[in-house]
């Protein structure tokens, strides 16, 4: 459709991205990627992100990308979290930037509290770097969050 056909109060020029409606594909249905096109491989050169190990890649800090667990993921150290912390307060404060597969407050059973950090697993790295720039330095309870990649 040409610009001026376009009712600009009802219909916006370009899709909404997750919502329902017209995804990739013509599908109706809550927008999703391709499975697999858009999947970091670390080994191939395939996909978007392609190139292996720094190559090929447009992401922040991709050439020295902290490999996942034995567990598979990637695992994010995060400090400064307070001693009130639990497990579900990290999981709200994380699911919102990506996939989180597993969560862990390391605790001090003797005065059943956190020590101040824990963990926090995320399968996709794009995901956990996105996770990484928006919440290390974020003011969560007067504190200020330090968050990394686990060395």
């Amino acid at each position: 459709k040409a610009p001026s056909q376009y009712n600009y109060y009802t219909q916006p020029p370009y899709p909404v991205h997750g919502g329902y409606g017209e995804g990739m594909g013509g599908s109706r249905g809550p927008m999703r990627n391709p499975g697999g096109r858009f999947r970091f491989n670390p080994m191939g050169n395939s996909g978007a992100y392609g190139g292996g190990y720094g190559g090929g890649s447009t992401s922040y800090g991709a050439d020295y990308y902290s490999p996942p667990s034995q567990g598979g993921g990637y695992v994010l150290f995060v400090y400064n979290i307070g001693p009130e912390a639990d497990e579900k307060m990290l999981w709200r404060m994380f699911s919102p930037l990506g996939t989180v597969t597993k969560v862990n407050v390391i605790m001090d059973h003797q005065k059943n509290q956190s020590k101040g950090y824990g963990f926090v697993t995320m399968p996709n790295y794009e995901e956990a770097e996105y996770a990484i720039l928006n919440m290390n330095g974020y003011c969560h309870n007067g504190r200020e969050l330090s968050v990394s990649f686990k060395s």
